[in-house]
Formats: C-alpha cells, structure tokens, sequence
C-alpha cells in the first residue's frame, strides 16, 4: 500500500488482519484527505473482535498507522513505524481507545512521530485546541481500559510522548 492521501484501510469488523505489507507515502499532501483525524490515516478499525496488526513496516504517514477504537481482542505486535504522524497532531502511529478487553500492543518500534498543525482549514485555534500540537508513539486514548503494552521501543517523538495514557485505566505497561 503506498502513495494515498486519505484514509487507507477504513471500517472495522471482526477476524481482521494486517500482516506483511509495507505501507509508505500516506497522506502526505495537506488539505487533501479530509480533517486532522482523517488526513492520511493507514487504518481505523471501529469495530469488531480478533484484530491482528503484524509485522508491517509503516513509513512516511500523515497521521495515524494502526487504530483500533474499543475492539477487543486485538494484538499490535512486531511493526516499524518510521516518521509517521507527520502531517497531523493529537494522534499516534499506534493509537488504542474505547473501553475494552485483551488487547496487547508488544514488540513494536516507532521512530521519529514529528506531528504537525499545517494544513488545518482556518489555520491553528489557539482557543479551541491548545495542547493537541503532539505525536504519540503509543496513544491509549480516553477512555481506554484492557490494553496490555510490553516490548516496545520509541525514540525521537518530537512533540509527544513515547506512551501516552490519556484517561486511560486498566492498562499494564
């Protein structure tokens, strides 16, 4: 999967799997994919059970790589994220939320999640967004609950955190 601009794999549901692609040049171009959130999103699962993400080689993407809102059984394991979140901000190259069970981010590397407020329609709102200007390696969003983190490697986050809980509970790290 390479060179798209908006969202890449979307929908959700259950027995779904990633595994062995490589998946660079995603979103790259501001204004053209949608808002922050969607601007060249790799994948958003919003639903479902038994979800594999294994063993991909993420490069180059404008926003979010792997996200999974509270489906349940899902494992986030063995994948490179290479200068990712570079067009967006408030996201992750992983990024978990919703109240759930059994997911398990492990084994992972991420490196250099920059973020970005370029290309926001009307420019940056100081007064309605202040403190979103960030790039998590590892985003547990609110509200989050189940989700296991183990083994992972994040380095160069430049405005973020490595693993960032955010109203997040239940979480082992």
């Amino acid at each position: 999967l390479h060179d798209t601009n908006g969202q890449t794999i979307l929908g959700g549901g259950s027995y779904f799997t990633l595994k062995n692609n490589t998946i660079e040049n995603i979103g790259l171009i501001y204004s053209m994919g949608g808002g922050w959130c969607a601007r060249g999103t790799v994948m958003d699962n919003t639903a479902g059970t038994n979800q594999l993400i294994q063993y991909n080689i993420f490069r180059h993407v404008g926003s979010f790589c792997a996200k999974t809102n509270g489906s349940s059984n899902v494992t986030i394991s063995n994948n490179f994220f290479d200068d990712c979140v570079s067009r967006a901000y408030d996201a992750g190259c992983i990024y978990v939320n919703g109240l759930s069970t059994n997911r398990i981010i492990s084994n992972n590397i991420c490196i250099n999640s920059v973020g970005s407020t370029e290309g926001i329609p009307g420019g940056w709102d100081t007064a309605n967004q202040p403190c979103w200007v960030t790039a998590e390696a590892i985003y547990l969003d609110q509200p989050c609950t189940g989700v296991t983190v183990t083994g992972n490697t994040c380095a160069g986050t430049i405005h973020g955190s490595g693993i960032k809980f955010g109203n997040a509970a239940s979480i082992i790290a």
